[in-house]
């Protein structure tokens, strides 16, 4: 069984006729065109009360202050200038060794904005990594200083916390525990797991998690909160972390080719481990063993909401595996695909082998980016479910314009929102440094089986 791209609209991206996506309403792609106004769909979704996101620009920083302050008693109160001592205190206490625990304060910061000194090309690291909050409406993402920032989607601003530390350098990946109160970025020789301190100002502090790897490449949280894996660049190994256990938690698993993706199941009950070679494994984490599904080369991996059905985006062919994990349909289970090939009837450009893919939380919209450099779209399905899922596609998004002649801005991250009722909303970082918002408005009409 296959589902195809074949006559979907494609939004423009010529000069003079750029159409930038802004929403999905009714099953469409809702787009807005240079010197245009809205037309009647989009004035209908914004007459439902739908949103439009604008661009967002990342910031830069520069500090005013290195020190952090210790408030007046009068100001704060015992507690908080209490709290702001034991801080300068541990600050002069830190132990300076990269093979323990470290725990550091995030500095007082200023910040001032400044996009056009993040403009990247092709898939450059305009941001290093992007990651949702799983309850507010709050993402982080990290830039190429290695410092995260945070930006509201309630206030519309950045906020005044940035974490930044000597052991954070070369960042590639962070993701929020489940519970919210925890950061893992990716970095150097390990995980600077970060948590959050609630009062007058928010704050953090750090604990480092050692690996002898050099650079981290995948930190993923279990559905729990309890656990952490991690892989590291060139790395034929994974290290599951039990973050209780702070750095002696670590337990390393060999694999016999180097690691590339780790995604945990919804339910938590199993672990997929993609591999630079053409075979990939599922771990059973109550024991984990591990079963190994050769001839498969993967990209990237995500999971259905009820951890049976497991995308794959092919590294080697145009194509998504659909792998159904469910004994009831076990003789079904490597037979279906989604056909990314390219549409000829559709303009040069559109499809391809799939680079990045995201499910959203309810299993009922489907991204996909594409690997092929002159690729600057993502194709957006709408997934339905029986005993099978079926995928029909909807359109593509597009994003902001290129800054270069004959440019392509390129999607280098996408995440949906882990908590978004009446829909879905997505997330898109994009190469020359803008991160993009749709909302995606859609009634459920199947649930996922």
């Amino acid at each position: 069984m296959s589902f195809r791209l074949d006559n979907v609209p494609v939004p423009g991206g010529e000069e003079g006729r750029y159409e930038m996506t802004v929403a999905e309403y009714k099953f469409s792609l809702l787009t807005v065109s240079d010197g245009e106004g809205p037309d009647d769909a989009l004035d209908n979704y914004l007459k439902d009360g739908g949103k439009v996101f604008r661009t967002i620009k990342l910031p830069t920083t520069e500090y005013t202050n290195r020190r952090s302050r210790i408030e007046p008693l009068s100001q704060g109160g015992r507690k908080q200038c209490l709290s702001l001592a034991l801080q300068r205190i541990m600050s002069y206490l830190m132990p300076r060794s990269i093979f323990g625990s470290y725990i550091g304060f995030a500095p007082d910061v200023s910040h001032s904005f400044d996009a056009d000194r993040n403009v990247g090309d092709k898939r450059s690291a305009a941001v290093r990594a992007f990651g949702w909050h799983p309850m507010r409406a709050r993402f982080a993402v990290a830039l190429p200083g290695d410092k995260v920032y945070f930006r509201s989607l309630g206030t519309g601003a950045w906020e005044s916390l940035v974490l930044t530390h000597q052991l954070q350098r070369n960042v590639n990946c962070m993701q929020y525990a489940p519970t919210g109160d925890k950061l893992a970025v990716g970095c150097d020789h390990g995980i600077c797991l970060w948590t959050f301190v609630v009062g007058a100002n928010l704050t953090a502090w750090m604990q480092f998690l050692p690996s002898p790897d050099t650079r981290t490449r995948v930190v993923e949280w279990s559905p729990c909160g309890r656990y952490i894996v991690s892989c590291a660049f060139d790395s034929k190994s994974f290290t599951v972390w039990d973050v209780a256990k702070g750095h002696k938690g670590g337990v390393p698993f060999t694999m016999l080719a180097v690691v590339t993706r780790l995604k945990w199941s919804v339910n938590g009950d199993s672990l997929f481990v993609g591999t630079r070679a053409r075979w990939f494994s599922i771990f059973r984490t109550i024991d984990w063993t591990s079963k190994t599904f050769k001839n498969i080369g993967v990209s990237n991996a995500c999971w259905s909401l009820n951890s049976q059905v497991l995308l794959l985006a092919n590294s080697e062919k145009p194509i998504i595996n659909v792998i159904n994990l469910s004994p009831a349909v076990k003789t079904l289970k490597n037979r279906m695909v989604i056909d990314l090939e390219r549409d000829p009837k559709a303009p040069m450009g559109v499809g391809g082998i799939g680079h990045d893919i995201e499910w959203s939380p309810t299993s009922e919209r489907l991204a996909v980016s594409f690997k092929e450099s002159n690729t600057d779209l993502i194709a957006v399905f709408g997934t339905s479910w029986g005993t099978l899922p079926s995928f029909q596609p909807l359109g593509y998004i597009r994003g902001p314009p290129s800054r270069f002649p004959k440019g392509k801005n390129m999607p280098i991250h996408m995440k949906f929102r882990p908590n978004c009722k009446g829909g879905a909303l997505l997330a898109v970082c994009w190469a020359e440094g803008q991160i993009s918002i749709y909302p995606l408005l859609f009634q459920s009409t199947t649930r996922v089986k």
